[in-house]
C-alpha cells in the first residue's frame, strides 16, 4: 500500500510540478510588463511556491477526482495548481507571523524583501501583498479546470470556505484561545487532506454520500498531519524541515507538545519551558534542554501515540470510501503509512 501511494505521489508532484511552473512563470512574465517592482513582487511568489514542495495538496486534487470517476487528469491540473497557490499565500502569513525567517530552504517573503529594502515594515507589507497576488492566482487557476460550470460554482465555494476555516483556526491558534485539536481541525485538517480531495471530487461530480465518506477519512489524518508536522518542528532535522532548530518552540506555536507541558511541568522543568516558549533569542542549549524534557517526560510519547489513534480512524475508513466509490482506495491506506513516517 504505502509503495502504491509513493508511486501515486511521485507522479502527482511530476505533473503538478510542470503545470506550476508554467503558471507561475507566465505570471512572473506578464508582471514584468507591468514594473519591476511587481515584477519582484512575482518572483518571490515564484521562487517560494517552486522550491521543495512535496505537492502532497495538488496531488490530493488528482486523486480525489479520479476516486469520483474523472477520466484524465488534465481537465483539473489548474486547481492542483491552485491548491498549491493556495499553500503559498497562507505561508507567506504564517512566515510573518511566526517570526520565521526561512521556508523551504530559502528566505521566507518577508524576510527577502526586509533584506532586500532594509526596512523590516515595508518587508511585511511587501509581504501581505505578495500573500494577496497568491491568493489570486490561485482563484484564477482553479476557474481555469475545463469542468462543467456547475462544478465549477461549487469548486469555488468550497475553496473559499477552506480558506475562511484556516483563518478562523490561524485567529485561534494566534490569541491561544482553543483547545489544539480544534486548532488543527480548522487550520490543518481542511486544507492539508479533506479540502484537496474533495475539490478534486466534486470537480468530478461527486455525490454527496462520496464526499462525507472522504471527509470521514480525511479529517482524523489532517490533525494526525499536523501533530506529526509539529513532532517535526521540535524534533526533526532542519534538512529535513527547512527551519532552525527550535524554530517552533522560539516562535511560541501553541503545538499540542506544548500544551501537555503547559499541564505537566513544573519547578526547574517550567522554568525551561519559559525561558524557550516565545524566546527569538533562545540559546541553542536552552532548545536542547526543553526538548530532552519533552522526551523525559513522556510528551513527546503522548503526542505520537495521539497522532496514531487519528491515523487508525482514518485507515478504518478507507473501506467506506471504496465501498461508495466503487473503486480501489489502495492510495489511501498507503498515504495513511506515509504520514505516520513524518516525525521518524
Amino acid at each position: 500500500m504505502k509503495s502504491t501511494a509513493k508511486t501515486w505521489l511521485a507522479e502527482a508532484k511530476r505533473l503538478v510540478d510542470a503545470a506550476l511552473i508554467a503558471f507561475v512563470e507566465e505570471k512572473v512574465r506578464a508582471a514584468s510588463a507591468v514594473d519591476p517592482e511587481a515584477e519582484a513582487l512575482a518572483t518571490e511568489i515564484r521562487g517560494l511556491s517552486t522550491r521543495a514542495g512535496k505537492r502532497l495538496r495538488g496531488g490530493l486534487v488528482l486523486l480525489g477526482h479520479r476516486m469520483a470517476g474523472g477520466a484524465s487528469h488534465e481537465p483539473v491540473l489548474p486547481a492542483a495548481v491552485a491548491f498549491e497557490l493556495l499553500q503559498t499565500h497562507l505561508l507567506i502569513q504564517d512566515d510573518w507571523m511566526d517570526r520565521d525567517d526561512l521556508r523551504r530552504g530559502g528566505p521566507s517573503v518577508h524576510r527577502a524583501f526586509a533584506d532586500r529594502l532594509g526596512d523590516e515594515h515595508l518587508g511585511a507589507s511587501l509581504a501581505i501583498l505578495a500573500s494577496d497576488v497568491a491568493w489570486a492566482w490561485a482563484l484564477e487557476s482553479l476557474l481555469a479546470a475545463e469542468v462543467p460550470p456547475e462544478r465549477s460554482r461549487e469548486a469555488a465555494q468550497l475553496f473559499a470556505s477552506i480558506e475562511t476555516e484556516v483563518v478562523y483556526g490561524q485567529l485561534l491558534d494566534v490569541l491561544g484561545t482553543a483547545e489544539t485539536e480544534k486548532v488543527h481541525r480548522l487550520k490543518t485538517a481542511g486544507y492539508t487532506i479533506s479540502g484537496p480531495l474533495c475539490l478534486g471530487a466534486t470537480l468530478a461530480g461527486a455525490d454527496a454520500p462520496l464526499l462525507d465518506a472522504l471527509r470521514r477519512f480525511a479529517n482524523p489524518l489532517g490533525v494526525a498531519f499536523q501533530l506529526r508536522d509539529d513532532l517535526l518542528g521540535v524534533f526533526g532535522a532542519p534538512e529535513k524541515t527547512g527551519k532552525p532548530v527550535g524554530a517552533d518552540l522560539r516562535a511560541g506555536k501553541r503545538t499540542m507538545l506544548v500544551s501537555l507541558a503547559e499541564r505537566l511541568l513544573s519547578g526547574d522543568e517550567r522554568v525551561s519551558l519559559e525561558l524557550v516558549l516565545g524566546n527569538a533569542a533562545a540559546p541553542e542549549a536552552e532548545v536542547a534542554r526543553l526538548t530532552a524534557i519533552f522526551e523525559e517526560r513522556g510528551i513527546r510519547t503522548r503526542v505520537e501515540e495521539k497522532a496514531a489513534a487519528l491515523e487508525a480512524e482514518a485507515r478504518a475508513a478507507v473501506a467506506e470510501v471504496a465501498r461508495v466509490s466503487g473503486r480501489p482506495a489502495d492510495e489511501l491506506d498507503g498515504l495513511v503509512e506515509l504520514m505516520a513516517e513524518r516525525a521518524e
